[in-house]
């Protein structure tokens, strides 16, 4: 299934990955089960356990390739914070998502109300379980967009509006 452009890179065995990885470097790209590209190879790196390698959703190179056509950039939308990886299976946030650790001042998450230890867990209803998925979630969104964000804060679901900043 190919992702949403919205959607964050993915990190996949060199087992589900290899035929697409193989015949290039940065690039190649990913096919899923129906022939349709799903991703572009972003980098391979070996580990102690093989190859990994992170590869770039289908729908996200789509996006930015629209926006370098349509206007020579490509400008995404800033919540003003960083952001570490919740655990999941933690009291606040059980499916994890992305921890705030600093809110920038004046950024779109202040003026939204966030705080430190805020748990994102989602976007405009689709789920964020990772730092990386935060990213990859607001990506699609261009400055001046309204997006509403789900939050865990000491185990009260919140739901908030944010107008992202540049």
């Amino acid at each position: 299934v190919a992702p949403g452009p919205g959607a964050p890179a993915r990190t996949l065995p060199t087992a589900a990955a290899a035929t697409a990885a193989a015949p290039g470097g940065p690039g190649s790209v990913l096919v899923d089960g129906a022939g349709r590209a799903a991703g572009l190879l972003e980098q391979s790196a070996p580990t102690a356990l093989g190859q990994r390698s992170t590869f770039v959703p289908a729908g996200l190179a789509r996006a930015v390739a629209a926006q370098l056509v349509r206007s020579g950039s490509v400008r995404t939308g800033t919540l003003g914070v960083a952001v570490v990886d919740a655990a999941p299976g933690s009291a606040d946030a059980p499916g994890g998502g992305a921890r705030i650790v600093r809110v920038v001042a004046g950024g779109a998450a202040e003026a939204a109300g966030l705080a430190p230890d805020d748990v994102v867990t989602a976007v405009d209803g689709a789920p964020v379980t990772s730092a990386e998925g935060l990213a990859g979630a607001l990506y699609a969104h261009p400055p001046g967009t309204a997006c509403t964000l789900t939050v865990d804060r000491d185990g009260v679901t919140l739901v908030t509006g944010a107008t992202l900043g540049s």
